[in-house]
């Protein structure tokens, strides 16, 4: 599998390397300009829209394909859709609903980048990539939390008005 990525991280100097013709007491360290760096860079107009929009759809490929949270958060996003359409919400409840659903999708996906960001520039565990990681978690399950949450107020109303016939129903048949 090619990773252009990796070129442009095996191509940048270490944190120890000073920059070419910066002083040495300097301090800056900044990385070089690479065939592999500046390839990622877009060209104006159009084809470089359209080639933006091909690096996120490649960017959603390996979200799914790599991660199962994320399949399990489409799983979910699946199920209150069907609910949304059997149900019948309202126009300001399908706001609420796919809101929350890219929000989640979204900080999965930003927790996936700053994870394999961690990997590339950390690969040995270090207590400072782990807090990282667990913040970055952490941030992922708050908001689908209050995805779930958003989830509760908008489907139990409806929910419980097309159960409670259904259960007087049952009641008075015994």
């Amino acid at each position: 599998m090619r990773m252009p990525w990796r070129e442009h991280f095996l191509d940048r100097p270490s944190v120890g390397d000073a920059v070419e013709g910066a002083p040495a007491t300097s301090g800056l360290h900044l990385p070089r300009h690479s065939v592999a760096a500046s390839s990622f860079r877009c060209s104006s107009g159009w084809r470089g829209r359209l080639r933006s929009l091909r690096f996120a759809a490649e960017g959603l490929s390996v979200l799914f394909r790599d991660e199962p949270n994320a399949r399990v958060h489409i799983a979910c996003a699946a199920i209150a859709c069907v609910l949304g359409l059997l149900l019948r919400i309202s126009l300001a409840e399908w706001r609420w609903v796919i809101l929350a659903i890219g929000l989640v999708l979204a900080a999965e996906a930003v927790n996936t980048a700053l994870e394999r960001a961690c990997d590339a520039a950390h690969p040995d565990p270090h207590p400072l990539v782990k807090a990282a990681k667990d913040l970055s978690a952490a941030a992922v399950l708050i908001v689908a939390l209050t995805a779930f949450a958003i989830g509760l107020l908008t489907f139990l109303p409806p929910l419980a008005r097309t159960v409670a016939p259904l259960t007087s129903f049952i009641v008075s048949a015994h």
